[in-house]
């Protein structure tokens, strides 16, 4: 357990293992948690929300668009590491409103992509 919370999404002090391939040192969620949107800010008045006889479903105006621009700052301020950005979206409580604008899956396999890409042509570059 001890090495899971050193590298959890939802650790504050996380040590972030991609990170430390992209640039050797972590990113910090203090500076990317504040180019969050606030949710409040997105929801609107009670009598619009959509509501059954068993529960209420909240609904947001902005929302989706204030995300985008929020995950993009965040590429920038994290060198586009996925698992930055995605504990940044937990941290926030923002995840479950984003993955239909950011997909965890897809984006660590173009990483990992990205990253064999470059190691395989450095390998390359050494043997001539």
């Amino acid at each position: 357990m001890e090495i899971h919370e050193k590298h959890c999404t939802l650790n504050p002090q996380r040590e972030c293992r991609f990170c430390t391939i992209i640039s050797g040192s972590t990113t910090s969620i203090e500076e990317m948690l504040k180019v969050m949107p606030n949710i409040e800010d997105y929801k609107l008045l009670e009598d619009d929300n959509i509501c059954d006889s068993n529960f209420q479903i909240e609904t947001f105006s902005g929302l989706d668009e204030a995300l985008k621009k929020a995950i993009d700052k965040i590429r920038e301020l994290s060198d586009n590491c996925p698992c930055c950005i995605l504990a940044t979206l937990r941290q926030c409580n923002l995840h479950m409103h984003a993955f239909k604008i950011f997909n965890y899956k897809k984006e660590v396999e173009e990483f990992w992509s990205e990253f064999n890409k470059r190691e395989f042509e450095l390998e390359q570059r050494s043997y001539y």
